[in-house]
């Protein structure tokens, strides 16, 4: 009897321990693939910095020394002063960026519109009656108020992707009222709430292709799996002109990856690649078919040519605004582009003479309505004699200091009647 017992309670014994393997090893493999998983949607890693696209043609026959410092002087950023509006400021600041200094005292210096953007003490001295820039929303991450007033961004990351145009390290601190963070953790927060299917996704993607190469893919929030092939489609997949600012934004973003991917990082496939230069060479010859004779495009560039109204100006019209957004946009995504998909020069020019007129006849205050559209307008021109805002006006501050007031003023009269 006794051994029947002791056969029994072995048998027990090892189908016990035999259970409990078997469930050990369910519980492994469970976890580690829960693991698996849990590392497979981590948010990429971020760039030290982020990637600052250059500009690449010095075409001095679109516009002259002279036009291009008269256009971007009307342009300074003259937002001194109590509750500056933020879409105004994040649009400046892209533009001249963190270095910029001004000879005006109306005129908000790279510093402090930086500081603005991303110190929650300086924001609130300008906007005392304003809730933060920086939100903290549930979970613990911290983001910028979009949509909410003239206190807050426009669109969807378009804060983020300015700042990140600009160029910015990772690192970077930013001041919210309950302490310190850095640049970094408002990028993840896009990353982690980002779907491909958003209403509002140009300046998402702009932000990680400046940020994320050379990592190619990740996992969103969702699960879904994404890369710059993705993405690409993405910014492609929608009908023209749909998109902020007549879809020109999304132009912008196919062409920072283009420069990324033969610049810095490969991150297109080559079939992805010769797909977006096609979509982009079919956009320019469209360009071509419905730029006004005046240089200008409008709402309807990707229709049919303006009408030309007898003895209208160049910049009349209530349509004005549409005009600038749509000519400044235009010339600015065609600096970074490739050769291969510009229209000819005698386009580019037109559009360039068309910007200095509007820009010249504009008085600032009218300036100031159309202030967040006309930087689009006035960066290209700079862009095109291959630098940026800041970089020219200071070049152009150094050279009058140097040969003199009179000199410079001759000097630039004698190059304005050659490129004439």
């Amino acid at each position: 009897m006794t051994s029947v017992v002791r056969g029994n309670w072995h048998r027990a014994l090892l189908f016990a321990i035999a259970q409990v393997i078997i469930i050990s090893s369910i519980v492994t493999a469970t976890t580690f693939r829960w693991r698996e998983r849990q590392a497979a949607r981590a948010l990429p890693p971020l760039r030290e910095q982020a990637i600052r696209l250059t500009p690449l043609y010095d075409h001095p026959w679109m516009a002259s020394d002279e036009q291009v410092e008269a256009t971007l002087r009307k342009l300074y950023p003259r937002l001194r002063g109590p509750e500056p509006k933020m879409n105004y400021v994040d649009h400046a600041y892209r533009i001249w960026g963190p270095n910029a200094v001004f000879d005006d005292p109306e005129a908000l210096s790279g510093k402090e519109m930086r500081d603005i953007l991303l110190n929650s003490a300086r924001f609130s001295e300008v906007w005392p009656r304003s809730p933060s820039f920086l939100e903290q929303k549930e979970g613990g991450r911290w983001t910028i108020r979009t949509r909410e007033g003239l206190a807050t961004s426009a669109h969807t990351d378009h804060t983020l992707a300015s700042i990140s145009e600009a160029g910015i390290g990772r690192d970077y601190p930013v001041i919210t009222n309950s302490g310190q963070m850095t640049f970094a953790q408002l990028v993840e927060t896009s990353l982690s709430e980002f779907s491909v299917d958003q209403m509002e996704y140009e300046w998402a993607i702009l932000t990680y292709t400046l940020f994320l190469p050379p990592t190619t893919t990740w996992l969103t929030s969702e699960g879904q799996q994404v890369d710059f092939d993705v993405l690409a489609e993405r910014l492609m997949r929608e009908m023209l002109p749909n998109g902020v600012c007549f879809g020109h934004h999304r132009m912008a973003a196919l062409i920072a990856m283009l420069r990324v991917d033969v610049d810095v990082a490969p991150i297109l496939s080559r079939p992805k690649r010769e797909k977006i230069v096609k979509y982009l060479t079919v956009v320019s010859r469209q360009l071509v078919k419905t730029q006004h004779t005046y240089g200008y495009w409008d709402s309807g560039w990707i229709g049919t040519k303006p009408q030309v109204v007898e003895g209208e100006e160049s910049i009349a019209g209530a349509e004005l605004r549409d005009r600038i957004i749509a000519t400044g946009h235009i010339l600015e995504w065609l600096a970074f582009a490739p050769e291969e998909v510009h229209p000819p020069r005698e386009v580019l020019t037109r559009a360039a003479q068309w910007i200095v007129r509007a820009i010249e006849q504009l008085e600032l205050s009218e300036i100031k309505e159309q202030y967040a559209f006309a930087t689009h307008a006035a960066n290209s021109l700079a862009l095109w004699r291959k630098t940026t805002p800041a970089e020219f006006m200071k070049s152009r501050l150094d050279h009058t200091t140097a040969v003199g007031p009179a000199a410079a003023r001759q000097g630039a009269a004698k190059r304005h009647s050659r490129d004439t």
